[in-house]
Order: C-alpha cells, then sequence, then structure tokens
C-alpha cells in the first residue's frame, strides 16, 4: 500500500511538472501511419535534404478558426470528417517510426545551416465508415519559411489516394 502511494504522488508531481499534455501512443493505429506515409511520400519525396519530423502531433489553428473555409474549399469532405479532425487533435500523441521514410526526430526545432526540413503532422480524423480522412502537414526550410496544408484522403479499396489539397498557412 506504502508502495502505492508513493507512485501516485510521484504520478501527480511528474504531471504537474510537465509542460505539456501529450497523450501516450499505446498502439499504432494502422490506417494513421498509412496516411501519414502517403503524404509525407507525395510532399517530401525527392527533396535533397534532412527531413526533421517533430515527435509529437499538431492540430492547425486556421482549421479551428474556420471550417466552414475547408469544407467549401475541399470538395467531398464531409462535416463529420472535419469535426473528428478537431475533436482528435485536442490532445497531441507521440508519434513512432513511420514505414518507408527517412527522417529523423525532433521534440525542437534547431535550425542551421545544413539543408534540413521539418516537418509536422496532426492527427488524422475520419468520419465513421473511415472512407474518408484530413490530416494537416507543416513544412519549415528556416525561420519564417514554410507553409502548412491540409490534406483530404479517400479510401479506394484498401488503398488511402489524396483527393484534393488546401495551403492553410505561408511563411
Amino acid at each position: 500500500m506504502k508502495h502505492l502511494k508513493l507512485l501516485l504522488v510521484f504520478l501527480i508531481v511528474f504531471t504537474a511538472c510537465s509542460e505539456q499534455v501529450v497523450e501516450p501512443m499505446r498502439i499504432r493505429p494502422v490506417n494513421d501511419y498509412l496516411i501519414y506515409e502517403k503524404v509525407l511520400e507525395k510532399f517530401i519525396s525527392g527533396q535533397n535534404a534532412t527531413i526533421v519530423l517533430d515527435d509529437s502531433t499538431h492540430g492547425e489553428s486556421s482549421v479551428y478558426a474556420n471550417p466552414e473555409r475547408f469544407i467549401e474549399g475541399l470538395s467531398g469532405l464531409s462535416v463529420e470528417t472535419l469535426k473528428n479532425y478537431m475533436s482528435v487533435n485536442q490532445k497531441k500523441i507521440k508519434l513512432k517510426n513511420i514505414p518507408n521514410i527517412d527522417f529523423v526526430f525532433a521534440s525542437k526545432y534547431e535550425y542551421s545551416s545544413e539543408h534540413k526540413i521539418y516537418v509536422n503532422v496532426s492527427r488524422v480524423g475520419y468520419n465513421k465508415l473511415k472512407t474518408q480522412a484530413a490530416v494537416t502537414m507543416g513544412m519549415s526550410y528556416g525561420p519564417f519559411v514554410g507553409y502548412g496544408a491540409i490534406i483530404f484522403l479517400v479510401k479506394d479499396g484498401y488503398e488511402w489516394k489524396i483527393q484534393k489539397t488546401m495551403m492553410t498557412w505561408i511563411s
């Protein structure tokens, strides 16, 4: 019983001292990682640079500020899918290795003279049938040089295909 109390105190202190809440990813959702692979492959393949992927997810604030803009701009994207995107991105998760993508994880961007592309992705939002998905991605090439986009995907049989992309920010 004494050990249980000590563990509880340790967990409370540890949680109170952490800067941000990051939900641990216990089980790697297969669909999420297939989507990350598809999106990163499309946007970073052929880049002559080291890819530095943020080690936790980031939701895109512009989507929350004006969801109607993205429903309008990404015809076919359901309100249900976008609402799910906004819901799941209330908390960050730590990312695990993404298959077939060569990258380095980082939890903080440190710009240097080396040619690096800093990338972050959001959690994936789905419709109930998991036939539609929405994910955001940001890419930075240096301080004040980059862009972000929301990517709308549709499941075609067993494969996810990018339907449309819409820029969310540019710097």
